[in-house]
């Protein structure tokens, strides 16, 4: 994720994260415009699935580029 958004840190990914809504459905795709550190943009594919074992709920997630 680091190299896809031209970052060195976490934490200068993270600033560069929208707030992406995660649907109800235990699996989700949707595409999503991410801003690179260099300030371009790119489309990526955000697939989650979201699982629950006892009272721990996880978020699985994956992203692709899809505009390369």
């Amino acid at each position: 994720m680091l190299k896809l958004l031209g970052t060195d840190s976490i934490e200068q990914a993270e600033s560069l994260l929208p707030f992406v809504a995660i649907a109800q459905s235990p699996e989700t795709q949707q595409e999503v415009e991410l801003q690179r550190a260099d300030g371009s943009s790119i489309q990526v594919l955000l697939s989650t699935v979201i699982s629950q074992i006892d009272s721990i709920v996880a978020i699985d997630g994956l992203v692709e580029a899809i505009d390369r």
